[in-house]
């Protein structure tokens, strides 16, 4: 609740717009004097029953604005620990309730030779990765020369590949040659047409027709290749291109890069990064076969004794009891007093005679909803200087919750009641010695329900009215 907005409720009954305030203090004087025969009138019919008039002293004391709300004890920091693997619980040194140190053993288990295995083949697959990477980056002028290499062996494969490509555009003999082999073949073929028209089938038919077939195939091998000798020299051509200006582009990227080859660098450095990776696991699995304390806290949960089977699930919880803090749930009407900042004190049902101090340190972006109402929720910082309540306070105590959002110490303090709106001002009804009712603006301060903080326009022990008047 805002003081502003309290001090609005109780608005004085009867009031009028600030002009006609102004018009009857202009005219005080008479005003006065029809207020005091008013008065004296009202006061004359009423002392038959009781005083029409209600007053309070103006006195000092302490006012606090707060939100109450509800809550129960957390840990500020909890953790659940758990085994990398499988296995039997070879040592545990610690039980529940144990308050134990950062870095400290907590447990471990029987058999890890399985662990080291695992790590010292990761180990092994890691050097030879790394090893491969590093002679990348150390045998450059190698790299160049051999790359060199293979550019004159693709460079004359090339050579020998086009000749013969190109030679099938021409007769495959020389022009002797061939003139013998198209000579053979027309006496040849004389013979046989001579005897196919006489004695087609003899002996001396056969003998003629294989001579014949011997000189053709000789006529046409030196004529011209073949269709099918001309694919496959073109074929050959196209490979010994296409390897001549691969082996020639590894080594201009050698040169540019000074004898690196980026792609197998590339390739070798990934090799690389997935065998550390490897290792790392296998490091942290054999790592894991031994639970130590994250942070200094206490033993809250322990899973299994000495010698019973263990999975991956959680083992030990360890909270830290010596950070810890309240979820605090408040009514989401009060929620223009719950910030972040603010201090707050808090009741354990468990405890009720023991306040402890904390401060609002989350305000959470989200309404929940609990038991039909909407609630804001929180955190708050337990201080826990209560050194004789430490070992006493447990995990999940509930209590309630002040958040406080003002306090003023030591001030002048006038029920709300006295106090009248003037349009954006506030003044109060002062009675004299006499018992003259004077109007005095005043400048408020903090407020609640019942009281609120006079900064100035009154003294301590000046009485004020709290009965209703009207302001004109």
């Amino acid at each position: 609740m805002a003081s502003s907005e309290n001090i609005e409720k109780r608005k004085f009954l009867g009031s009028k717009p600030f002009w006609l305030l102004i018009a009857a203090l202009v005219v005080i004087a008479g005003g006065i004097a029809a207020f005091l025969i008013w008065d004296k009138n009202t006061s004359e019919v009423a002392s038959t029953n009781e005083a029409a008039l209600q007053t309070a002293r103006v006195r000092r004391g302490d006012l606090r604005v707060s939100v109450t709300g509800s809550g129960s004890l957390v840990s500020g920091r909890e953790i659940d620990l758990a085994f990398s693997a499988s296995g039997t619980v070879g040592a545990l040194a610690v039980k529940v309730g144990d308050r134990v140190e950062e870095g400290q053993v907590l447990a471990s288990l029987a058999d890890t030779s399985q662990l080291q295995a695992n790590v010292a083949e990761k180990r092994l697959a890691f050097l030879k990765a790394q090893q491969t990477l590093q002679a990348l980056y150390e045998k450059t002028d190698v790299a160049i020369a051999e790359a060199y290499q293979a550019v004159v062996a693709a460079q004359s494969a090339y050579d020998d590949a086009l000749f013969a490509a190109q030679r099938t555009a021409y007769a495959r003999c020389s022009q002797a040659v061939n003139i013998q082999k198209t000579t053979a073949y027309e006496r040849a073929k004389q013979e046989l047409e001579r005897l196919s028209a006489c004695c087609s089938g003899s002996d001396a038919w056969i003998e003629a027709k294989n001579v014949f077939d011997t000189a053709y195939a000789n006529w046409v091998y030196c004529s011209a290749y073949s269709e099918g000798e001309v694919v496959v020299y073109n074929a050959s051509l196209q490979v010994a291109q296409t390897s001549l200006g691969q082996a020639q582009e590894t080594l201009n990227k050698l040169e540019q890069n000074e004898g690196i080859d980026v792609d197998q660098v590339a390739l070798a450095q990934a090799e690389y990064e997935q065998a550390k990776l490897a290792l790392e696991v296998a490091q942290m699995q054999l790592d894991g076969s031994v639970l130590t304390a994250p942070f200094s806290g206490t033993v809250i949960s322990i899973a299994a004794r000495v010698g019973e089977a263990v999975s991956t699930d959680t083992f030990i919880t360890l909270a830290d009891m010596e950070n810890l803090q309240v979820v605090v749930y408040v009514d989401e009407t009060d929620m223009d007093q719950f910030r972040v900042g603010l201090p707050a004190e808090i009741v354990f049902d468990a405890l009720p005679d023991l306040i402890f101090k904390g401060e609002v340190i989350q305000v959470k972006p989200e309404l929940v909803a609990q038991g039909g109402y909407q609630l804001a929720t929180g955190l708050i910082s337990l201080d826990m200087n209560e050194g004789n309540a430490v070992s006493r306070i447990l995990l999940g105590l509930s209590g309630t919750v002040d958040v406080i959002s003002g306090e003023a110490i030591n001030v002048l303090l006038i029920p709300v009641e006295a106090l009248r709106d003037l349009e954006g001002q506030y003044g109060v009804f002062v009675q004299d010695a006499d018992g003259t009712l004077r109007l005095r603006v005043v400048e408020v301060g903090l407020s609640d329900y019942t009281y609120a903080e006079v900064r100035d326009g009154l003294q301590e022990g000046e009485i004020v009215s709290t009965g209703i008047r009207q302001t004109n």
